[in-house]
Parts: C-alpha cells; sequence; structure tokens
C-alpha cells in the first residue's frame, strides 16, 4: 500500500480575503498574484465558505506545524506581521511558539524538531488498544457483532 503525501491544505473561512493576506504576511511575503500561497511545495488554499463560523471555537483540533532553521528570525518576522501568539516555550529540543490566525486556527513553529524521518509521536499519542498497534495485534480477537430486535422489542447483541 503506497503512504500518500499531502500537498496541500484547505483553510476555509468567512473572510477570505483578511486571512489570506495575513497568511501571505505572515509566513509567505514574496508571494504574488492568486490561489494558493506556496510555503515551501505545500499549498494553502483559502476559500470562503458559508458552512463554518466566523471564528473557530477549537482552535486545538488542526494545528498548522512550521519546522524552521532560525526560531528568532521567524518570531521577528510573525511579530512584524502582528500574530496572535498563545505560547513560546523553549524546550529541550528547541524553541517552539504557538501563534493563531483571525479565525482561531492555531499554526506552531519550531526549531531543533527531528526531521520527518526521525520524529516519533508524543508520547501522549495512544500506542496501545488499537487493533493495528503492534502492542495489541495478537491479543485482538476478529469477531462480529450482530445486533437484533427479538419478539419483545429488546435489542439483543450476539458475537459469533
Amino acid at each position: 500500500m503506497a503512504t500518500l503525501k499531502p500537498t496541500s491544505m484547505l483553510l476555509g473561512t468567512t473572510r477570505p480575503a483578511e486571512l489570506r493576506a495575513r497568511y501571505i504576511k505572515a509566513l509567505a511575503p514574496e508571494s504574488t498574484g492568486e490561489g494558493a500561497i506556496d510555503l515551501g511545495g505545500f499549498l494553502l488554499v483559502i476559500d470562503g465558505r458559508d458552512d463554518v463560523d466566523a471564528k473557530n471555537s477549537q482552535p486545538g483540533r488542526v494545528i498548522i506545524n512550521f519546522d524552521v532553521d532560525d526560531f528568532d528570525a521567524v518570531a521577528a518576522q510573525l511579530n512584524a506581521a502582528d500574530v496572535e501568539w498563545i505560547a513560546i516555550e523553549g524546550r529541550e529540543k528547541g524553541k517552539f511558539g504557538t501563534f493563531a490566525d483571525p479565525t482561531g486556527t492555531a499554526c506552531r513553529s519550531s526549531s531543533g524538531a527531528r526531521t520527518p524521518a526521525t520524529r516519533r509521536p508524543p508520547a501522549r499519542w495512544p500506542n496501545r488498544g488499537h487493533p493495528r498497534s503492534r502492542r495489541t495485534r495478537r491479543f485482538v480477537k476478529p469477531s462480529v457483532e450482530t445486533t437484533a430486535h427479538n419478539s419483545t422489542g429488546r435489542k439483543s447483541t450476539h458475537e459469533l
């Protein structure tokens, strides 16, 4: 099975022109023209939508991560674009800064992080309990559950 490589991300908003201008100012000041914003080969598409709220009520649901070589230089660029910082922290592996766009979507820039080929998921990500997890694969018993309503209208579940 082939591993899929993400090439773009769509951000839906009620204010596409404003959001696009902010992303260009903060992340790609050399960007010109209309359409997707090229972030080093990854395209950021900003689209006007009427099925989203004006403000993201769950900013942690999606966080756009940017690995950078010089955190301080990028922080200065973001400060010049008047980003709203949520947190900046120094960690053992480098600096991490989380900021929000005007709709509340969180973005994080980090320096000193591992390269994608050697990156491991954080310890808080579940590794046990999922049927495909190496730790539980041998313990997962294949089963099929059927649910039926008997003549009294009660629900009964049977494992095959």
